[in-house]
């Protein structure tokens, strides 16, 4: 069986889905060599890609990290690449990749998807003997609208102290893989 999955593993890598694989045994007296003889089938393409379980992600965001695409030769190699790809994005709990049968050797690949909880919140209170009693409020977003975008924005409030600090990210500025960010923030300290 080890074998088996070596060989699958080997051909499915190379773009080949098999057609069978055959042991065949031969008996040397306390010994047995077995060889396993792996009839290739024709190359295997993509057919569909189908994207699934997405609720406020937008597909194009998962899309644009796929490394398999319709029509490309079909490759094991970039399935598991683009699954770790959408695992790093840090907006799914879990990233399942199936594939099937499709018309003559084709294959259809679905990745489906379970979103996580992205966004942040917490606020608190502080005392110092410089600024006195301060309270701030923080929030945070890492998928705004379902974009991929991530917003943060923090409010620090006192008597002798005020801090204001937004930041916007957008990792795929114009639907080209360049990070476009920005930060604006004002600090004022009142001071003996």
């Amino acid at each position: 069986q080890r074998a088996q999955g070596a060989a699958y593993g080997e051909y499915a890598e190379r773009g080949y889905l098999y057609v069978g694989i055959e042991p065949q045994e031969t008996v040397r007296g306390d010994s047995v060599d077995v060889a396993f003889a792996v009839a290739e089938g024709r190359p295997s393409n993509v057919r569909m890609v189908h994207v699934a379980g997405n609720r406020g992600t937008r597909e194009k965001v998962i899309r644009r990290e796929l490394d398999v695409r319709e029509g490309d030769r079909f490759r094991r190699s970039l399935l598991m690449r683009s699954q770790g790809d959408l695992m790093r994005l840090g907006f799914f709990e879990n990233v399942d990749v199936g594939f099937e049968p499709a018309e003559s050797t084709d294959v259809d690949i679905t990745f489906k998807v379970k979103e996580k909880n992205v966004g942040t919140a917490s606020a608190g209170a502080g005392y110092t003997g410089e600024t006195g009693l301060t309270f701030f409020v923080e929030i945070g977003h890492n998928n705004v609208l379902g974009n991929g975008q991530a917003l943060q924005l923090r409010l620090e409030r006192g008597a002798r102290r005020e801090d204001y600090y937004v930041s916007f990210t957008e990792p795929w500025f114009r639907d080209s893989p360049t990070l476009l960010g920005f930060s604006v923030f004002n600090s004022q300290r009142d001071r003996d």
